[in-house]
């Protein structure tokens, strides 16, 4: 009888780990090495110009990679950024065109826009990262799967981090390749309006409103977008059933609302919805299963939202807390529906510690509850973490920390990650690694369906990585080269014959 059950060894080097249908645990490594050189900048650049530049830009702050604002050139672990400027110049409408130019970073989508959707980060097919929009995870608790980038404009963004490599002791659960970092604009921080209207080819329509701004002690930030597209994706000439053009349809909007409580306390509410149809045509004809049929679609609804405030309890101590809530519905129509249906409840405390001007202390206390809406089940998740910044000297820093994970329905998780960045004096070079631990937890489907196992342990993993970086040119050229592997062992798979 099939089901779902683990991998538990096999070990060789591969750039990917794909899903198979069996359940026994593997282990797989995936190494890469590779340079990026930047040019000296003009007037006209491309588009991996205009990102690859600003990726790499070390007197940048970044947050995702310690849950603490500090400059790049102090972070250990790798990681890229892209800002409105990236964005805006690269004149497309969705995330997901953006996201192609990042290194070491493989976005896969089949058919035209909001079609079937995955992330391959350092290899890693089987484990896409965790997404964060504005601090809210924002895959779908009933399946967990990822957030399709293609359905996510572009517009209302105003940065976004990518951190790779194990992150579980800082972000927990199905962080096993990385962390995507999503921001949003702040009407205080970008205050301003558009309005963007076109038409083109395949009758496309595209429709966008933004707004922000502030007043005494309120600022607001809004978002609307609308876009709808007609194109076939498969050759005409094969029969009617592949002959009609497959409407893409995505309505979006999104609200920011912030309030200063005075000097040491301010409130902020983040609301984000969207509705996209994507149509899409059968398979091949020639395949075993490219039966024709009229109506192939899948629907995807998606609200997420959270309150929270952040407080100055003293110089030294920085306090937040927040609720969050987030729920998908997305409907698959082909030879019959396959829906999903999930919803989460997150409520977070995170603490900024500064011990001495060296060394800062990140730590907090996570609760969630998840419910997959589909079949009924549900679980609950309770987290503890840690993690030590420190500032050595002015050419040393590094980081270690560590997360306990309690979960209802299948146990409990340590994880654990250190960093290190050394630059080499005036010379504009830079030795930077990390090493951490992970998991990846299974889902509803995997632990409760007809098909599922109650006992299935989530996936282990650990990775490294060790890179050195050089600026030369006034900061015109940068040259990285990056060694990273990975270890993956108790891969959840689907088996015909585990029963």
């Amino acid at each position: 009888m099939p089901g779902f059950t683990r991998l538990m060894s096999a070990a060789g080097i591969h750039p990917m780990i794909k899903p198979h249908a069996q359940n026994i645990p593997t282990r797989g490594r995936a190494f890469l090495l590779g340079a990026a050189i930047l040019g000296w900048a003009s007037p006209a650049r491309s588009q991996e110009d205009l990102l690859e530049n600003n990726i790499h830009d070390l007197d940048r702050m970044v947050v995702v990679a310690n849950r603490t604002e500090i400059p790049l050139s102090q972070v250990g672990s790798t990681v890229d950024i892209l800002d409105d400027s990236d964005i805006d110049n690269s004149k497309q409408p969705f995330l997901l065109d953006n996201l192609r130019f990042v290194p070491g970073f493989y976005l896969r989508n089949n058919g035209g826009p909001g079609g079937v959707f995955g992330i391959t980060m350092r290899g890693l097919n089987a484990n896409p990262p965790t997404v964060l929009v504005d601090g809210v995870k924002v895959d779908n608790p009933g399946d967990g799967q990822i957030i399709n980038f293609g359905n996510l404009f572009g517009t209302n963004v105003s940065q976004v981090e990518i951190l790779k490599g194990p992150q579980s002791s800082l972000y927990g659960a199905n962080a096993l390749s990385g962390v995507i970092s999503v921001q949003t604009k702040d009407g205080r921080e970008d205050p301003g309006s558009e309005l963007d209207l076109s038409y083109g080819a395949h009758d496309t329509i595209s429709a966008s409103l933004g707004t922000r701004g502030g007043a005494g002690a309120w600022s607001y930030a809004f978002s609307g977008n609308y876009f709808d597209q007609q194109f076939s994706v498969q050759d005409k000439n094969l029969g009617p059933e592949w002959a009609d053009d497959d409407t893409y349809e995505n309505k979006q909007a999104s609200l920011k609302l912030g309030y200063q409580a005075g000097e040491k306390s301010t409130f902020n509410f983040f609301a984000y919805w969207f509705d996209s149809h994507s149509d899409f045509d059968p398979g091949d004809p020639d395949s075993l299963f490219g039966l024709p049929e009229f109506v192939n679609y899948t629907e995807t609804e998606q609200f997420f939202s959270r309150l929270g405030g952040d407080f100055t309890l003293n110089e030294q101590w920085q306090s937040s807390l927040g609720i969050a809530f987030t729920d998908v519905e997305t409907t698959t129509v082909t030879g019959g529906s396959f829906p999903s249906f999930g919803e989460r409840l997150r409520y977070d405390w995170k603490n900024v510690v500064d011990l001495s001007e060296a060394w800062t202390l990140v730590g907090g206390v996570e609760y969630e509850e998840e419910k997959n809406q589909t079949d009924g089940s549900d679980r609950d998740n309770t987290s503890l973490y840690l993690e030590n910044v420190v500032h050595a000297t002015e050419q040393f820093d590094w980081t270690i920390g560590g997360r306990y994970d309690d979960n209802s329905a299948y146990g409990e998780k340590t994880t654990g990650r250190a960093t290190f960045s050394y630059r080499l004096g005036d010379t504009g070079g830079r030795i930077r690694g990390s090493y951490g631990t992970s998991f990846q937890a299974p889902s509803f489907f995997q632990l409760f369906s007809s098909f599922g196992d109650t006992n299935l342990s989530p996936e282990s993993g650990e990775g490294w990585d060790i890179a050195y970086e050089q600026v030369l040119g006034d900061g015109k050229v940068f040259f990285s080269s990056t060694l990273f592997g990975n270890d993956v062992k108790d891969k959840i798979v689907f088996s015909f014959n585990s029963f």
